[in-house]
């Protein structure tokens, strides 16, 4: 997976937070998500373009008292779709989030909740794992230029 740019540090998260989200919502995050979000979670990058069509605004943290977190996301998910198929990573500017599939036939896809779009399945693929999409991530000069 290709190094992005970050704007800031990243939110330090440990072991037992991990732990502690994934036996709550039943799931486990996959491993090259969680060195991802060592990396990168509470972050903005300079790398915001997806091919021409997705724009990521931050990635999400673990937790956060303020705003949008992973586990916030997770919260809605389990209320508004009764099970926990999607890990929420990223937000885009208008409050969509990128999430990696759980399920098990399209398990590590990239995903946008597109949660406002009016449509009866507002998931639409992206990519194919999350290394395609971060490795796939441009800045706006590299895009459009």
């Amino acid at each position: 997976m290709k190094k992005l740019s970050s704007n800031s540090q990243p939110k330090i998260i440990g072991d037992n937070d991990i732990k502690e989200v994934e036996d709550t919502f039943n799931i486990q995050f996959p491993e090259d998500y969680l060195s991802f979000l060592k990396k990168y979670g509470g972050t903005s990058t300079k790398e915001v373009v997806y091919s021409d069509s997705c724009w990521v605004n931050f990635f999400l943290s673990l937790k956060s008292d303020t705003g949008a977190s992973i586990v916030s996301l997770l919260e809605g998910y389990r209320i508004n779709y009764n099970e926990i198929d999607w890990i929420p990573f990223a937000i885009d500017s208008g409050g969509w989030s990128f999430c990696i599939a759980l399920k098990e036939d399209i398990k590590g896809q990239v995903w946008v909740n597109k949660f406002d779009s009016g449509d009866e399945n507002p998931f639409a693929f992206v990519a194919n794992s999350l290394e395609d999409f971060i490795n796939g991530l441009q800045t706006e000069e590299e895009a459009f230029s």
